[in-house]
């Protein structure tokens, strides 16, 4: 065999071997072409069904097949129009564009649409943030109306204490009788915190009889005079606070006009002095 007749055999070898390669490839191609369509057509009719979630499943399946930017489209298109997931619809918008061989169509498309998105999530932000604004501005608004409340329910009622001396303003237009109830009820409290402060002086003073230390009779002399000073504060001051709230009540029941009752109650044992009264 000469140089000539081994080089044309060569040759035909070669052909012979691409021909059957790209047999194959084609062969390749044509199941794969067969397979996507089968998976896009399954797609398509989930789609139409309704299953929304399982049709992009099937896209996705397809798209691995065969990378389209058509495909990817789709399913761009159920998360925005069919689930509201907006956020992955522009993600998968985006995957369209970076998509080779996408028709200048479905670009277009998933252009125009990620620039909706982006401008529908600024206008979600701006009314998230004039909600927020709104609601803080209604709160305070409710703090201000609530405060406005607690001072008129207050009305003309202003207590002002001081240097042993209480005076008590009530207002006829509103009900003084809460607040002489509740002064009357105060009172009481402190003249029974008073009885018992008295009963642990005269404990305290019983141990002081009887203790023969100095040092502990000292320390329990301190104690039995604060004692003593405490008791005489509850009881009189309760005293005090509890004859204001009769009185209250008495002048409520003769008209209930405007009322000033002061009071000075006696921490020396002298008792408790009512001072001045108008009506």
């Amino acid at each position: 065999m000469n140089a000539r007749a081994l080089t044309l055999t060569s040759t035909v070898v070669a052909l012979l071997a691409t021909l059957l390669l790209g047999g194959h490839a084609l062969a390749a191609d044509a199941a794969a072409a067969k397979r996507f369509e089968v998976l896009s057509a399954g797609a398509a009719n989930l789609y139409e069904a309704g299953q929304y979630e399982e049709a992009i499943a099937e896209y996705l399946k397809a798209y691995d097949v065969v990378p389209s930017g058509e495909v990817l489209y789709n399913v761009a298109f159920i998360y925005d129009k069919k689930l509201g997931e907006t956020s992955l619809a522009k993600d998968f918008y985006k995957r369209v564009l970076r998509s080779p061989e996408t028709s200048s169509n479905i670009i277009a498309l998933a252009t125009n649409r990620v620039r909706a998105i982006e401008q529908e999530e600024v206008a979600a932000r701006t009314a998230a943030e004039q909600a927020r604004a709104e609601a803080r501005a209604a709160e305070e608004r409710r703090r201000a109306e609530e405060l406005a409340r607690i001072e008129a329910a207050r009305g003309k009622t202003v207590m002002n204490g001081g240097g042993g001396n209480s005076t008590v303003v009530a207002s006829g237009g509103s009900d003084p009788n809460y607040l002489a109830y509740g002064l009357i009820g105060g009172g009481g409290a402190m003249v029974l915190g008073g009885i018992i402060a008295g009963i642990v002086t005269l404990g305290t003073e019983s141990d002081f009889n009887e203790e023969t230390d100095a040092a502990a009779r000292a320390a329990l002399k301190s104690d039995g005079e604060g004692q003593a000073v405490l008791t005489d504060v509850l009881l009189f001051g309760g005293a005090a606070v509890a004859a204001t709230g009769v009185v209250l009540l008495l002048l409520d029941d003769d008209g209930g006009s405007d009322v000033n009752v002061g009071f000075s109650p006696a921490t020396d044992g002298g008792g408790v002095v009512l001072v001045g009264g108008s009506l």
